[in-house]
C-alpha cells in the first residue's frame, strides 16, 4: 500500500531485518540475529543510533537550519559485532514487511588470516 501525502514515494524500513553468516558449505556459522523488529510496537527514540548506523537519515530530514523536503531518507542498519575466524563466508540479510513478504540480499566477506 503506497504511503499517502507528503510521504508518497519515499522509502520505508522494513517491519523485520535479521541476518546469519554462513561458510562457503552453507553451514551458519552466526545463527539468525534479529537487528530490528517493530512488528508488535515501536522502538523508543532514544535507541535510534543504537539501530541505525552513521549516515543513516530520515525522510525529510532538517540538517541544521536546512529542511530537505522531499528528499528520501537513508536507512543502514547495524548488525552488531561478530568474531571469525579467517576464511570465505556469506553475510545473509533478510527483511520482512508486516505482511510477511521476505526479501533476501547476500554479500561475500573474506577475513583475512
Amino acid at each position: 500500500m503506497p504511503v499517502p501525502g507528503a510521504w508518497h514515494g519515499l522509502p520505508v524500513t522494513p517491519a523485520l531485518v535479521e541476518w546469519r553468516v554462513v561458510d562457503t558449505t552453507g553451514r551458519d556459522v552466526v545463527p539468525t540475529r534479529v537487528v530490528y523488529d517493530v512488528r508488535e510496537h515501536l522502538p523508543a527514540p532514544s535507541t535510534f543510533w543504537s539501530v541505525y548506523a552513521r549516515g543513516t537519515h530520515q525522510n525529510m530530514t532538517t540538517f541544521t537550519h536546512f529542511y530537505a523536503y522531499r528528499q528520501p531518507g537513508v536507512y543502514l542498519f547495524r548488525l552488531g559485532d561478530i568474531t571469525l575466524r579467517a576464511g570465505t563466508y556469506r553475510v545473509i540479510v533478510t527483511a520482512v514487511d508486516i505482511r510477511g513478504n521476505r526479501g533476501s540480499r547476500e554479500q561475500k566477506l573474506v577475513v583475512a588470516p
